[in-house]
């Protein structure tokens, strides 16, 4: 599954925010979470999938979303075909917690 497919989408839902959350290297210990803003995105390979996060927010931007958030787990292993590892898992059901919380 790739981002890139769902630009479309994204767009014609008109969103008021979007989070974006995905795997990116970010050269830390697998796991580790980080908010992915416009001034330090430039240290990180962004999404496993190959779109950049210039491209991203340029895009984001043109369809007239300014507001997003970008978070960012660090992979254990970006080879193509591997599985998700425990480190990464455990992240994602930590940030789902957290938006669960927030959100309702």
């Amino acid at each position: 599954m790739s981002l890139e497919n769902y630009l479309g989408t994204i767009a014609k839902l008109e969103p008021d925010t979007v989070i974006l959350i995905d795997a990116i290297y970010i050269n830390k210990k697998a796991g580790i979470i980080e908010i992915i803003t416009e001034s330090n995105f430039s240290i990180t390979n962004f999404s496993t999938h190959g779109l950049s996060l210039d491209h991203f927010i340029n895009f984001l931007k043109s369809n007239k979303i300014e507001n997003f958030i970008i978070i960012g787990i660090q992979p254990e292993n970006i080879n193509y075909g591997t599985t998700i590892s425990l480190p990464v898992i455990k992240a994602m059901d930590k940030i789902e917690k957290i938006l669960v919380k927030i959100l309702n």
